[in-house]
């Protein structure tokens, strides 16, 4: 494995590619609206972009002030942080609805060979 710290002032400058494969990100206040708005872009697949503007601002109205993003976590109420103070979990914020991937092992064991009748892999015949 190979870790890569990247430091910048402006978002812009580094290419959406490293932007997109970063695990852990510490967001201070931003200079421009177009930072502001590249970093909702790529952050808005997990909530969308009022709320992040919100929790943004939460965070970085205070001097010294920044919010932490351990993207590396599965579960969203784990991935944002003020200063490794205090997580920020919107109010209401429920767990997103499971999709075709996410399917419960109790569906997925309904769905199986085995279930059916089938020999489960390794068995004796």
């Amino acid at each position: 494995m190979i870790t890569t710290v990247t430091s910048v002032q402006k978002v812009v400058t580094v290419a959406p590619l490293i932007r997109t494969q970063a695990t852990h990100t510490f967001t201070f206040r931003l200079r421009s609206f177009q930072d502001l708005q590249i970093w909702l872009d790529d952050n808005s697949a997990i909530y969308d972009k009022k709320t992040l503007l919100n929790m943004y601002h939460m965070c970085v109205e205070k001097p010294f002030g920044f919010m932490y993003l351990n993207l590396s976590v599965q579960d969203r109420a784990e991935m944002f942080w003020y200063k490794f103070e205090a997580r920020l979990v919107p109010s209401g914020d429920v767990a997103p609805k499971p999709g075709p991937l996410m399917q419960s092992t109790e569906a997925l064991q309904q769905h199986s060979p085995a279930a059916e009748g089938a020999m489960p892999a390794g068995g004796a015949l």
